[in-house]
């Protein structure tokens, strides 16, 4: 009620309601123009931040895959060195069980599927 106030201040001169009229239209117009852009920044904030969120998600799944596919890569490689260990040994052992040792631990049913160690 305040704005009413004012306008009866400037009772006696019409042109000093007509700029008050206009100071407030002006005021609110401005108000309403700050309150639209500070939402148009918030929401603009929000969608970067999602975005950025989904990037960093689709790099940590990716590496996790690289990784995935390194410790396989590892896996085989060292499979491959032991077998070739055991296949070089048994090709100058004069007894081929002395080749044992260069064998990987397998699973085995007997001891349900636990390695030996």
């Amino acid at each position: 009620m305040w704005f009413l106030t004012i306008f009866q201040a400037f009772k006696a001169s019409k042109n000093a309601q007509i700029v008050a009229a206009i100071a407030l239209v002006i005021v609110v117009g401005l108000g309403l123009y700050i309150w639209i852009v500070t939402n148009r920044q918030s929401d603009l904030q929000d969608a970067a931040d999602q975005a950025r969120n989904q990037v960093q998600a689709e790099v940590l799944e990716k590496t996790v895959e690289q990784v995935k596919e390194a410790n396989d890569a590892r896996e085989q490689v060292r499979n491959d060195v032991d077998n070739a260990r055991y296949t070089q040994c048994l090709r100058s052992a004069r007894t081929p069980a002395n080749c044992q040792r260069y064998l990987l631990p397998q699973q085995s049913p007997d001891n349900g599927g636990a390695s030996p160690n």
